[in-house]
């Protein structure tokens, strides 16, 4: 999900339209904190992304974790170490109550 803005924020929107009702989301992705590492990811700021910013742009969605992770990865050669990600786990809304976690 390391996407332009704009075009992240559109397939965003996009997943979020195809969940039905009580459909989960779940997605991971560096956050500008991994500029400090060399374990991966895009070294562009831009395309990097911290949990306020998706919470601005999955409105509606009850998230049951939104959170910044540092986490181990070994993912090949390039993707070895501690690295800084986002994880977030949401649920479309289905009429019952959800909570919504800033």
């Amino acid at each position: 999900m390391h996407l332009p803005a704009r075009l992240r924020a559109e397939t965003q929107r996009q997943a979020m339209a195809a969940l039905r009702p009580g459909g989960h989301l779940i997605l991971e992705a560096y956050t500008p904190s991994q500029l400090r590492s060399a374990t991966g990811g895009p070294p562009v700021e831009a395309l990097l992304i911290e949990p306020p910013v998706l919470h601005q742009e999955l409105v509606g969605l009850e998230f049951l974790v939104l959170e910044e992770r540092k986490r181990w990865i070994e993912e090949g050669p390039y993707h070895r170490g501690q690295s800084a990600v986002v994880q977030l786990l949401g649920r479309k809304p289905s009429g019952k109550s959800g909570r919504q976690v800033p």
